[in-house]
């Protein structure tokens, strides 16, 4: 699939006759294809810009698409993976009924601290991060926030590509009892262009063959951790 060659920057001064415009200068489904890591706005096109152009039928379903990704994907019923967008955006948390933030990135701090309930994990998207650590933890801050059956939980990093797109997977692996490859099958699934590092796979898998469980009770868990300190001192 071929990645969306354009820089796509919309000031603030652009109005949603300026984006239509941007999002239907190609027929071409596959070459229109976002790829969110090269996406870069001065100001995030908010969402209730979109939404005036879904309901006013001005660009087609498929181009839609695109811009509901930038936010997020409904992976399972009350679970959202999604970007910083959708983290930074409080109408597009008020429409997903969005309760609960799990952040996992190095740089994003919570946008509403006074109005959500956060868990941030400050990690880089680097193969010689420790994500592992924090599978555990995570999973027991989505769980509580599920107890609440009024409640929705968005997880995010800063693309909702890599570093949340594992925590999600892990949390599924625990949770429903999944197979790595079936959690992160469905994932994908939902969220096309998710894609964790190679790094995060091999912890995924790792977290699998723990049985899902503390990995600190586990001794491959500490030859995985001097592995990783190892590469560390060698950069």
């Amino acid at each position: 699939m071929k990645k969306f060659s354009r820089s796509w920057s919309i000031s603030s001064t652009n109005n949603k006759n300026a984006l239509s415009k941007t999002l239907n200068k190609s027929s071409n489904h596959e070459s229109d294809y976002l790829d969110l890591k090269q996406v870069s706005f001065e100001k995030p096109v908010s969402w209730i810009l979109v939404k005036q152009l879904k309901d006013e039928g001005e660009i087609a379903p498929d181009k839609l698409i695109y811009l509901n990704d930038l936010y997020g994907s409904l992976v399972i019923p009350r679970i959202y993976l999604g970007s910083r967008h959708a983290a930074l955006d409080k109408d597009w948390l008020t429409d997903h009924n969005i309760t609960h933030i799990l952040t996992v990135a190095h740089n994003l701090k919570p946008a509403f601290p006074q109005e959500y309930a956060y868990k941030v994990i400050r990690i880089r998207d680097s193969p010689n991060e420790n994500i592992l650590e924090h599978f555990d933890s995570c999973h027991q801050f989505i769980e509580k926030a599920l107890s609440d059956e009024r409640s929705n939980v968005l997880i995010h990093c800063q693309a909702g590509i890599s570093r949340s797109a594992s925590a999600l997977t892990a949390y599924l692996m625990k949770s429903q009892k999944m197979q790595y490859d079936k959690a992160l099958t469905l994932v994908m699934s939902k969220r096309s262009f998710v894609c964790p590092n190679l790094g995060f796979r091999y912890q995924l898998q790792l977290y699998e063959r723990l049985g899902c469980n503390q990995p600190k009770k586990h001794l491959q868990y500490w030859k995985f951790l001097i592995q990783l300190r190892g590469r560390a001192l060698v950069e």
